[in-house]
């Protein structure tokens, strides 16, 4: 129920009023003003009005029937055409109520009400507050209180959000200053209509620039905006997404019909297509420009936010070429800059062409301490995230559906990337499209990426889960609680030809499923001295997935369990020198394959039911290679199957092996020494062997010598067809 306010009163002091005519109606102290109000809305008074007695005493007392009503009138020039009465009261709507003291006529009540930002704008100087229904009409938001200052309080000017220019002089600032996109005419998709924008990308610029450095910006709780453009954060701003949502407008292109070389200018076919705060790219025959941003335009043209460039930075002219929308949806290159709680959609479907890692993503950061937590982003035309630079932490992201990496690094020292989920990425390289550029995987290595900590990251649908780990400038690594499943490669630690120094990665707590192969290695030509080294793998699930590790000094693999159903996997150990590989359970896969071992140690082992021709294959491992404390099993090995097939100078200490052949198939040997005609050749001691009968429990072919077997306990006889040295032998038959 509105009430309206009756006075009379007797005034002493003419300060209190101004003569309307002169336009600058003064309103009553705001002190004096509250009083009456918060009297006339006690309970209980209902029918009152306040009255003035003989002394000035104000007082409330019961409405009269023959009591004058308020006028109302609908201009200020109407008001003062009317004869003054002592206590007279006129309303004007959209401004305010008077009193008349019998000279003058007195405000003791604002009510300017406009519909939009663009009628506050046309509104002159006034001491009234004015209060905004929406910022655009038919909405219910981007409005508020407003009230006239003389100067620009916040030091941005008119910037369409917290102050507007007012008509004829000063400006009207927000009384609750809010660095909300929808303060600055962002609108939520499904209002885009009411909006004089195709996007809203525009106003959240804006928004962002007014907040300033170190400045918090809160997006609208649950807005869908639409985007055209890069939004580029300021230094130190604290974004809140208030799980509001970015989308990516549907590709725009048109024709280029005019642009000179190192010029900020272009003129296209269709210019009326872009507005201001869109991102675009030029491209001519297959050259691809960086992304600029639209920062002006008319019938001429339009200009961007700099030079137009190539990738390679070099400077041509792209008339005859397209100017296409191409951009990062959000950009955070200053230091110190969080974002957190926001769902990023790139909108693949409707931006499948024209796009380069360079130029196409969601987020593009190297923010020096930068933060991003609790972050959605899905159908990325490019990259989902770009994470360059020291010391940021990616945390609580899903990443979806992206055409490209979902995460690529860069140039970091110490980052964090912590509880995250990628699924589906890599998509056009998956299937055979490379024209992206640095596909890579779920998380991609580029250059000089250090001192990082990856951990609990779920990667499921790309090429790799982790991948591009490649020389010195990617070391000092460090993965933990990685899982991947039906990836192309599980992840990729391989130091490239030229590079050296690959060194202290370690890779923890880890499981792959059906990720073709987790590979450690340096390339074929590296020397020893610059092999990858100091490589630490503990606690590592292999299902279906291969494990490659060659050209390596001093790597540490304690715990890994690998598993398979078929031949088509195996663990492949080449190269290596001072390493150490224990804790091993091995079920089924082709085989353990070793070549090439200078003081390697396989301990603590459990290897089962493998498909190859044997269990661990050693054949060509000449060099100190020391197997022990191990067990080896097989239900139905196929014919001609080897427990172990050990090469020169393997020593095989205190294995327990025990195999059985398939009805139609019959194993070649327990342990098989092979040709060896120089010392020091094979030892196999303390180790006990079962065989099915007429298999030899341990077999060393024909010509060889040097080899030593020593206290052994079989079930079946050795079969020595060389010259070589069998002591403490124990048969027991079963």
């Amino acid at each position: 129920m509105i009430r309206y306010l009756f006075l009379t009163v007797i005034f002493f002091l003419s300060s209190h009023a101004v003569v309307c005519q002169d336009d600058t109606v003064k309103v009553i102290g705001t002190m004096f003003v509250k009083k009456m109000l918060d009297g006339a809305n006690k309970p209980g008074m209902d029918g009152q009005i306040l009255m003035s007695d003989s002394l000035g005493i104000l007082r409330y007392v019961n409405y009269e029937s023959g009591f004058p009503k308020p006028l109302v009138v609908d201009s200020i020039s109407k008001l003062d055409t009317l004869a003054h009465t002592r206590g007279k009261l006129v309303r004007v709507p959209n401004n305010g109520t008077f009193i008349s003291d019998g000279d003058q006529w007195i405000r003791i009540e604002c009510n300017i009400n406009v519909r939009n930002v663009s009628e506050l704008r046309k509104l002159q100087k006034s001491e009234c507050p004015v209060y905004v229904q929406s910022y655009y009409d038919s909405l219910q938001y981007g409005g508020g209180y407003f009230h006239w200052i003389g100067y620009d309080k916040l030091g941005y000017g008119d910037d369409g959000g917290n102050i507007f220019a007012a008509k004829d002089t000063g400006f009207w600032l927000r009384d609750e200053i809010a660095y909300r996109p929808s303060n600055f005419g962002a609108v939520d998709s499904s209002d885009q209509k009411y909006s004089t924008f195709k996007s809203s990308t525009d106003a959240m610029q804006r928004c962002i620039r007014s907040a300033g450095k170190y400045g918090s910006i809160e997006f609208d709780q649950g807005f869908v905006y639409k985007n055209s453009g890069t939004l580029k954060l300021i230094e130190g701003q604290i974004l809140n997404g208030n799980n509001a949502s970015l989308c990516r407008i549907p590709r725009i292109s048109s024709a280029i019909v005019s642009h000179q070389s190192g010029s900020d200018m272009v003129s296209v076919q269709n210019v009326e297509m872009f507005e201001i705060g869109t991102s675009v790219v030029a491209i001519l025959n297959g050259v691809y420009s960086h992304s600029y941003t639209i920062v002006s335009k008319d019938s001429s043209g339009i200009r961007l936010s700099a030079a137009i460039t190539a990738l390679d930075n070099s400077q041509l002219s792209f008339m005859g070429g397209k100017l296409t929308t191409c951009f990062y949806q959000i950009s955070a290159v200053q230091p110190n800059i969080k974002i957190d709680n926001l769902i990023i959609n790139g909108n693949n479907s409707e931006n499948g062409l024209y796009n380069r890692w360079e130029n196409s993503g969601e987020l593009y950061t190297s923010s020096i301490n930068g933060k991003f937590t609790n972050l959605v982003i899905s159908n990325s035309p490019g990259e989902s995230i770009c994470l360059f630079n020291d010391n940021p932490t990616l945390r609580n992201i899903t990443i979806e559906n992206s055409f490209g990496n979902g995460i690529h690094l860069g140039s970091n020292e110490r980052y964090t990337i912590d509880n995250v989920s990628i699924i589906n990425v890599n998509i056009l390289a998956r299937l055979g499209d490379f024209t992206l550029g640095h596909e890579g995987g779920g998380i991609a290595h580029s250059d000089d990426v250090h001192g990082g900590l990856v951990h609990n990251v779920y990667v499921e649908q790309a090429l790799g889960v982790i991948t591009g780990i490649s020389s010195n400038d990617d070391s000092e690594n460090y993965y933990d609680k990685i899982s991947g499943q039906n990836c192309i490669k599980a992840i990729e630690i391989r130091q490239h030809l030229g590079a050296s120094g690959l060194s202290d990665i370690q890779l923890t707590n880890s499981k792959f499923i059906n990720c073709g192969i987790l590979e450690i290695s340096s390339n074929n030509q590296t020397t020893p001295v610059d092999f990858a080294h100091n490589i630490r793998v503990r606690n590592v699930e292999l299902t279906n997935t291969s494990l490659a590790i060659s050209n390596v000094f001093s790597i540490s693999v304690d715990g890994l369990f690998f598993k398979d159903s078929s031949i088509n996997t195996n663990l492949t150990f080449y190269n290596l020198e001072n390493c150490v590989l224990r804790n091993i359970n091995v079920q089924g896969g082709r085989y353990l394959s070793f070549a090439n071992m200078n003081n390697v140690v396989l301990s603590n082992f459990d290897i089962s039911n493998t498909y190859g021709n044997c269990a661990i294959h050693a054949l060509y491992s000449d060099g100190d290679f020391l197997i022990e404390n191990g067990k080896i099993s097989h239900t139905e090995c196929i014919n001609g199957y080897r427990g172990i097939f050990a090469g020169r100078k393997s020593i095989i200490d205190n294995v327990v092996l025990r195999i059985a052949g398939a009805s139609s198939s019959l194993p070649n040997s327990g342990i098989e020494l092979y040709t060896s005609s120089t010392p020091p050749s094979a030892i196999v001691r303390n180790c006990v062997i079962h065989t099915p009968p007429g298999v030899p429990s341990i077999k060393a072919f024909y010509g060889t010598e040097y080899n030593y077997i020593l206290n052994n306990i079989v079930n079946q006889p050795i079969q020595d067809n060389g010259t070589n040295h069998e002591v403490g032998t124990l048969l027991i038959d079963d």
